[in-house]
This record gives C-alpha cells, structure tokens and sequence, in this order.
C-alpha cells in the first residue's frame, strides 16, 4: 500500500469514540476555490479506492444524507450526489483545467496567453465560460437537478440584487422548482466568480454569480438545511467539510488597494468568511466550548503563501497529491464515522 493510499491501520490521527454510526445523519460541505478543487477530489478519490479494497460500495453519495458546495465544490458535490466518482470529477479537472483557466499552451505562446488573460482581469471576466461548460456537460451530459440520489444545498448569488440564490433538490414540499434545472446550470451558477467569469444567466432570465460572495465555505447554510429544514437532532448531524487548501491569514490595517482588490486581499477576506461559517456550525451543533461530542470534522491543508490560486493550473499534481496524502492522515478518524454505514436512499418528494 503505497503513501498516497487509505489504511486504517495508520496511527496517524485518532479521535474519540461516538455515537453508532447507524444513528447519525451525515453531511458532506466543500469549499469553492476554483482548480484546487482538485485537492478535495483527490481526497475522496482515496476513500473510494478503500471502499473498494474492502468490497464496499464506493459510491460516495451513498454514505451521505446532505451534499453541499460552493463554486469548485459545488461541482465536486453535483457529480458526486449524481452518480459520478471522484476520481471522474479529479480525471475532469485534470484534463480540462488548463483549458477551463486558459492555461493550454507552451512556450512564448503560454507567455501570451498568460499576460492576455491579466490585462483582461482589469476590465472584465478573465475567462471564457465556454470551455467550463464543455467540460461540465462532458461529466454531467443532461442531467437534472433533480436525479441526484442524495440532497443537494448549492450556494449562488443572484446578480442583481445580491441576494444569495440557493438551489436546493425537492427535499421538502416548498422546493417545487429547482429540481427542473439541468445540473450543469445549477454548476456554472455557483462557479460564476467575478473576475474570472462572466455571470451565470439560466433559462427563466435569472444571472447568478459565484456562490463564494456569500458562502465561500458552505458549512453554516448546510447545517442550517440539515437542523432548521429537515428536522435533524443537531446531536445526530456529523459533517465533514472539505477546504481547498488555505494560506496563513493576516491582514494589515495599511494593505495597499490593489492588494485587497486581486488575489491575495480577495483570499484573506474568504478565509475570514470560512472561520465565521465554522464558527457558527460548532455553534448550530453544540459542538464547542465544552460539549462531550464532536460534530464537525474539518480536512484542510495550510500553504505557503502564493503556492496556489483559483487559476493556477500548473499546481494540478502538487494538489492531487496533497489530497491523496491528507486521505491516509486522515482515515482513522473519518472512516469510522463517515464511510462505515450507508444513509438511508434519498427519495426526492414528487408532485408540485
């Protein structure tokens, strides 16, 4: 078993003993951060590969009750509750990536394209949607929202007013529309990120943009379905939220504009929003402070600064291999709990 590979003969991590897991409601939150998806994939790709080795269904969508992701991971968790594994969302992303983030070519026509693709940050979207939806319609073809097999929650925002825009599967009798859209709107919808994209329009006229705005970390709205909409004990709700990695944050009060208006400012000020959203899950699920029960169970993964961006393609297997190895460091203590008993089949409510 090579280092990159699942064993829960690791003593790498342990964790306290809990509640049967038969007993619990699980939920899977991935974070958005554009190609560093890829390490959130790479990750699950591992406890896939596990399942299979011990003659599991690897199938990731049965093992959850509740799938939610913004941008990149709202992607990761549409494929997943669609039937999709991760390694064909990882192959995806691998494959597509440089082409998606405008970052194909070698050589001097590279340097172009790279220095093109800048220039066109400063007066507008950076890149073209057309090569991310070619390679989402490649993964999800013409599926619906509504053939996911497991509940889905996927943040967007809705351009004009800013309002955030939650696509949700018929999992309760108020959600009558959602589940009509085709699964690679829902994708683009909260994929939208300003700079980088241009917004989202789908077919009823309505233009969303990444769900990132509002919740780059979608653990706090997913905890909110899982307690407020569907009625779950908090004392049964487990989540696991996946990062797509994070830098040291820190913020000077005398950070130049352009700093916090690119990259680095526009970063910092997700990773503040990612800790309120924890904050107020550990809250929502009374784990904190003193509680006897741990309820969230964070993978991330701390980077040097600068290492990788939302775009940077180029850091495609450094990522995959991050995830693979976070997979191994981490089995003792989430296998246990997230991939050991199957949830009950998800069957959407019919009917309008």
């Amino acid at each position: 078993m090579d280092a990159c590979t699942v064993n829960l003969d690791t003593d790498d991590q342990t964790g306290p003993p809990f509640a049967n897991p038969k007993q619990l409601r699980r939920v899977l939150s991935i974070d958005g951060g554009g190609i560093k998806g890829v390490f959130a994939c790479a990750f699950l790709a591992q406890f896939e590969e596990y399942l299979e080795s011990e003659g599991k269904d690897s199938n990731l969508h049965t093992y959850f009750d509740l799938m939610a992701g913004t941008s990149t991971g709202g992607i990761i968790a549409i494929g997943l509750a669609m039937g999709f594994s991760a390694r064909q969302i990882l192959e995806m992303y691998i494959t597509r990536g440089p082409e998606i983030f405008a970052q194909d070519q070698r050589g001097s026509a590279g340097v172009r394209q790279r220095f093109k693709t800048k220039r066109k940050m400063l007066n507008g979207p950076a890149y073209s949607t057309k090569a991310l939806e070619t390679g989402l319609k490649s993964l999800l073809q013409n599926r619906l929202l509504g053939h996911a097999k497991t509940r889905l929650v996927i943040p967007s925002v809705h351009a004009e007013s800013l309002a955030p825009y939650i696509f949700k599967t018929r999992h309760s009798a108020r959600f009558a529309r959602d589940h009509t859209e085709l699964a690679v709107t829902v994708a683009l919808a909260t994929a939208a990120a300003p700079t980088f994209f241009e917004g989202h329009t789908t077919a009823s006229g309505v233009t969303t943009l990444d769900g990132g705005l509002g919740a780059n970390n979608p653990i706090a709205i997913a905890v909110s379905e899982a307690i407020g909409e569907l009625n779950w004990p908090r004392e049964e709700v487990r989540v696991l939220s996946i990062s797509c990695t994070t830098e040291p944050n820190s913020l000077q009060p005398n950070s130049k504009k352009l700093d916090m208006a690119f990259g680095a400012g526009i970063a910092k000020l997700m990773a503040v929003q990612s800790q309120m959203a924890i904050g107020m899950a550990h809250i929502l699920l009374g784990d904190h402070g003193g509680s006897a029960h741990q309820a969230i169970f964070r993978v991330d993964e701390v980077v040097e600064p600068g290492r990788f961006a939302l775009d940077k393609t180029s850091k495609i297997a450094a990522l995959r291999s991050l995830g693979s190895a976070k997979a191994r460091i981490r089995s003792a203590d989430l296998a246990p709990i997230f991939f050991t008993q199957t949830a009950e089949t998800f069957t959407p409510l019919t009917g309008i």
